[in-house]
């Protein structure tokens, strides 16, 4: 048989070359977009994949509480079933379904509408107030809740129910007490916060309704007077003490009693001043510094100076040794047991002429020796003081001391003062004048003085003390600044100034 002779494959021409490159263009325009397919399709597996990662972690878990160890045993036993029956078995139902999803995006024609698009998670259910603010509790594995509370025994429990039951059918009404029942207590509702601090009564006004009690108590007799004393000391104990000190004071810290003030204020004032206690509520004058007013007591001499600057005048310790500014004055009432005025009222003798016992231990005695009668008071006699007896001093001339060389000397003169009389001085004889500064130097002590008008006393004798130091002592000083210089003003105002008829020479 004759073979039909091939027939020579022509060469392609333009439009057979054209139409190859529009095949070849779409196909890779398909391949374009397949492979975007592609890589969309490996998103959302990832991330269905985490969602299902998170809901088997937690059906792990609960697992894991129910199953225990009988769902590792089972899920072992069933690998094994499986491996052993058919070890080339087919794909797991999750790799099934990865692989349709890719034949459906590799295979778009012959994909139904429902494959080509993703299974969508499933929506939660929507969550109310009080799942969106407290999260989910969970009892952790080895973990407990523990018991609120002490527990009750049975026969306690029946006990409590049996009492409940009776209160609520009304078996109980005459038993309880309805203004114990406090509902904001027993079920923690909430309530205004209770009010805080306490204002004590001024100690001003309980020291003087004691003296208004004690003067009315006079004749009531003293074991009222006692109980007056002992409420007044029971309230006086309750009264806080306070310490006021601070760190830059030159002065010292205040202790005692700070409560007349705040009980002007008031308990709402005090409220409010404990919150801002910059503000100025109290009635006091802020402006005013009773420090500057303060002088601090003067440091003492060095040991190195002589003993003229050391010596003060006799005359004038004994004149600061004793003080009468304030004998004009009433003294301060002292309230004490033993000097209670007792008023028995008018006594008359008995039927046996045998005097009250109450007066009789009171009467008045004679203390003079050289009285002959005891139990009478002559109103025209002088027996009852002794005579004063002058010493006359006599001067000796020269003849009689002469004449009688054996005779005794006379007694020395009484001193004027106490110091007088122990270091031998004559009393007769006046001290000498206080010890200033060199009269050279005194206008310069006077330019100091007015150059620093606001310093203290103690701090003006400091600085002169130091700018003057090789010529002047702390004493002399001290001297002349009380001599030559005043204080002129009020409070924080006050300035140093010289006193009239010691200015300084021009």
């Amino acid at each position: 048989l004759l073979k039909k002779p091939r027939r020579k494959r022509k060469m392609p021409g333009r439009r057979q070359k054209r139409r190859r490159r529009m095949l070849d263009s779409k196909k890779n325009v398909n391949r374009k977009q397949l492979s975007e397919q592609l890589r969309k399709l490996r998103l959302k597996l990832r991330r269905q994949l985490k969602l299902k990662n998170v809901t088997r972690n937690d059906v792990k878990r609960k697992r894991k509480r129910n199953a225990g160890t009988t769902r590792r045993s089972e899920r072992k036993r069933k690998r094994k079933r499986r491996l052993g029956s058919n070890e080339h078995s087919a794909p797991s139902s999750r790799f099934r379904a990865l692989l349709r999803r890719l034949s459906t995006f590799l295979n778009p024609k012959n994909a139904t509408s429902g494959d080509t698009s993703p299974a969508k998670p499933a929506s939660e259910p929507p969550r109310n107030e009080y799942e969106k603010i407290f999260k989910p509790f969970f009892i952790k594995d080895n973990t407990r809740i523990a018991h609120i509370g002490p527990e009750m025994d049975t026969e306690t429990r029946e006990v409590k129910s049996k009492i409940l039951d009776e209160c609520v059918g009304g078996q109980r009404a005459g038993e309880l007490d309805p203004s114990r029942f406090d509902p904001t207590r027993l079920f923690s509702l909430p309530s205004k916060p209770r009010k805080r601090g306490v204002l004590h009564h001024p100690v001003k006004h309980i020291m003087e309704q004691v003296y208004r009690e004690t003067e009315k108590a006079e004749n009531a007799g003293p074991e009222h007077v006692d109980k007056i004393m002992r409420d007044t000391r029971q309230k006086l104990s309750k009264v806080p003490m306070k310490v006021i000190s601070f760190s830059q004071d030159v002065r010292p810290p205040y202790y005692g009693t700070v409560t007349f003030k705040p009980f002007v204020l008031g308990k709402l004032n005090m409220s409010q001043l404990a919150r801002t206690p910059t503000a100025r509520r109290l009635p006091l004058d802020y402006d005013y510094d009773s420090e500057a007013e303060w002088q601090e007591e003067e440091e003492g001499e060095d040991l190195d100076v002589d003993d003229d600057e050391e010596e003060m005048d006799d005359e004038d310790d004994m004149d600061e040794f004793l003080d009468d500014s304030e004998d004009a004055g009433l003294s301060r009432r002292i309230f004490a047991n033993t000097i209670e005025p007792d008023s028995t009222g008018i006594c008359f003798e008995n039927g046996n002429t045998v005097a009250n016992q109450v007066i009789y231990d009171h009467r008045m005695e004679f203390m003079h020796d050289g009285l002959q009668q005891t139990w009478g008071i002559d109103p025209f006699s002088t027996e009852y003081w002794e005579p004063e007896v002058k010493n006359k001093i006599l001067k000796p001339t020269k003849t009689t001391a002469a004449s009688d060389g054996n005779s005794k000397m006379p007694p020395p003169p009484t001193p004027a003062n106490a110091f007088s009389a122990l270091t031998g001085s004559n009393g007769n004889t006046g001290g000498d004048a206080p010890k200033l500064v060199k009269s050279e130097l005194l206008d310069d002590v006077k330019r100091a003085i007015l150059s620093n008008k606001a310093l203290s006393k103690v701090g003006i004798i400091d600085f002169l003390y130091h700018q003057f130091r090789d010529d002047v002592s702390r004493t002399e000083v001290k001297n002349t600044v009380e001599l030559v210089a005043e204080k002129i003003g009020k409070g924080r105002s006050k300035e140093w100034a010289l006193k009239s008829g010691h200015e300084i020479a021009s």
